[in-house]
């Protein structure tokens, strides 16, 4: 058979529908591909060829319809198949284009520990109203592929308004899941640990007119990048905006759940707010994510000793010194019992 090679399994299983012509045989001397047969090969009839393909594991099922139909045959579908990536990419095209973004929502949609946990609301709303996203009327998928370390598949396509834009997937025991959508290449998805080191090197050096022009392109870029309101939180917490800080940091745990420093930012904005049941939700929540670390600890303590509940607190700040015996701030907390 000549080689073949395509951009994309879309294009490859193109070309096996339209221009691929399918028969089979049975060997009966077992003579290997590339050797002169000894034997006349005999055609099989479709049940034989049903029963012998039946002996193998075949998990891609687009594979095994486009056989049948060639063939007229009907060999069984896989019962778990895993949906290849670029499938989903389809199906998430077409949410797109019907403005169902619930549905677009769902491929965003990050497990965490808590069944609360990410705002499913928020998600849908920061999804909906990327302006991209919004125009997309259409969609051409250029190419697909794995990166270079084979942890990742990815799918580069043209929007409406020839727009680029790179989904990214990651797999795991349940099949493929979503790991970044951006506006851009998968060389914009390479340089964007660069272009986040740059925004936090902004914001250390105090240079906000860097971090505005830095952030105005990478927003774009990385519309759904946990980082980018991350980043956005901790701007707006230097202009002592905290409700825009807020907002941010609760965008950045919507994005990813299970990144613990946006928490943690929200449990030191209620305690400032002296709103100490909603701290008291982050910081409780904090001791799963990281339940190792003594300032989670402390203060969940201190929102149980503001609400009143000294034994709760107390127990807090024991169990901070199980893993910081010498914390002063713990001790001090102690001491104050």
């Amino acid at each position: 058979m000549p080689q073949l090679r395509t951009d994309s399994r879309a294009e490859l299983l193109d070309y096996l529908k339209k221009y691929m012509q399918y028969k089979y045989y049975y060997i009966k001397d077992g003579s290997s591909v590339g050797k002169e047969l000894q034997t006349k090969p005999e055609e099989l009839s479709s049940e034989e060829f049903v029963r012998w393909f039946s002996q193998f594991k075949v998990a891609d099922a687009d594979m095994i319809s486009i056989l049948n139909q060639a063939l007229q045959t009907a060999l069984p579908l896989p019962e778990q198949a895993t949906v290849h990536f670029e499938s989903l990419t389809e199906r998430y095209i077409k949410a797109v284009i019907a403005q169902d973004w619930q549905q677009v929502s769902a491929f965003h949609l990050r497990k965490c520990l808590r069944p609360e946990l990410p705002d499913k609301d928020r998600l849908i709303r920061l999804v909906s109203a990327n302006p991209t996203l919004r125009k997309t009327r259409g969609w051409s998928l250029i190419n697909a592929g794995f990166s270079e370390d084979k942890q990742l598949a990815f799918v580069f396509a043209e929007l409406t308004g020839k727009r680029n834009w790179t989904w990214l997937w990651a797999h795991t025991q349940d099949g493929w899941s979503l790991y970044e959508s951006l506006n851009g290449t998968i060389q914009d998805f390479y340089a964007r640990k660069r272009v986040y080191q740059d925004i936090a090197g902004a914001l250390t050096l105090n240079k906000p007119d860097m971090y505005l022009e830095l952030m105005d392109r990478a927003k774009d870029i990385y519309p759904f990048s946990p980082d980018i309101r991350y980043y956005i939180g901790l701007y707006q917490l230097g202009r002592k905006a905290i409700s825009e800080a807020r907002e941010a940091f609760l965008d950045a745990v919507t994005l990813d759940p299970g990144w613990q420093e946006p928490v943690f930012h929200l449990g030191l904005l209620e305690i400032r707010q002296q709103d100490y049941a909603s701290a008291l939700n982050w910081w409780d929540y904090l001791t799963e994510l990281t339940p190792e670390d003594p300032r989670v600890w402390n203060n969940l303590g201190v929102c149980h000793w503001e609400s009143g509940r000294k034994a709760e607190a107390k127990q807090a700040w024991q169990k901070g010194l199980q893993f910081s015996p010498d914390n002063e701030l713990l001790n001090k907390n102690l001491e104050r019992l």
